[in-house]
């Protein structure tokens, strides 16, 4: 099943994601959906999106000054990239220290401050 589709830069880039198992979790197009390539990188343990790797519950982005940020909140913590457009995407664990691999059905971001926040289950919430 998929969970959502997120659109940026005047709907022409958009990316969207599957939040299950065993399947490739992430998507994205600069063509306002006519084509669509796989982006998961290093979060799938294979190609094909079998195996071991997290299920994908939200996805989003911010931009700052200098770069935009895209954020996957898994079942195995929160990740981050900053080049959603490579060929092989390199995926990032962001709070090693203080989320870990606890799992994150959302995470939101305020381009305003820079603020990103992360949703565990049953409400509890990081900034």
């Amino acid at each position: 099943m998929y969970s959502s589709i997120h659109t940026i830069l005047q709907y022409t880039k958009t990316y969207c994601h599957f939040s299950n198992y065993n399947v490739i979790s992430i998507f994205h197009s600069t063509d306002g959906g006519e084509t669509w390539n796989n982006v998961s990188g290093n979060l799938e343990e294979n190609p094909d999106g079998s195996g071991s790797g997290p299920s994908v519950r939200w996805i989003t982005s911010l931009q700052t000054d200098s770069t935009k940020i895209y954020y996957a909140a898994t079942s195995a913590g929160l990740y981050s990239t900053t080049n959603i457009e490579a060929d092989n995407v390199l995926w990032r664990k962001e709070g090693r220290g203080t989320i870990g691999s606890a799992v994150v059905s959302m995470v939101k971001a305020r381009e305003s401050d820079g603020l990103s926040c992360g949703i565990y289950p049953r409400g509890r919430c990081f900034c």
